[in-house]
């Protein structure tokens, strides 16, 4: 059996978002890891490694999940997230091949191949169809 899939995927802001490391922009990646977290999508996040006291490391809006679990939840929650505010993109690296999405429609079709991808991976040697 081959080891899991992962997909990389970056949150990029928009010109209009609030800066990278402010409170309002972390506040808004937190509440996407949460929105994943309440849809029980397992997912691990990038965070910045500092020695703060009494403070949350910042989110540097990378996020790491299993190619398995692409379906409705996560496309639901990227596409919330990407259309929160104007020019918002989306970066996703699935088994080596990247991708970006600034629109739904392009976030469908990006998700789209990275099934594709999945299920080739999963499909027993030998089998052609």
């Amino acid at each position: 059996m081959r080891s899991p899939a992962w997909l990389r995927i970056l949150l990029i802001p928009s010109a209009d978002d609030s800066p990278f490391f402010s409170d309002e922009f972390q506040a808004n990646l937190r509440a996407f890891f949460q929105t994943l977290d309440a849809a029980d999508i397992q997912v691990s996040s990038v965070a910045l490694n500092m020695d703060i006291v009494d403070a949350r490391r910042p989110l540097m809006g990378e996020f790491v999940f299993s190619l398995a679990q692409v379906g409705p939840a996560l496309s639901a929650a990227l596409g919330a997230w990407l259309e929160a505010n104007a020019g918002r993109k989306l970066r996703l690296k699935i088994i080596g091949v990247e991708f970006e999405a600034n629109t739904m429609t392009q976030l469908v079709q990006v998700l789209d191949k990275a099934i594709a991808l999945r299920e080739q991976r999963v499909k027993p040697a030998g089998c052609d169809k």
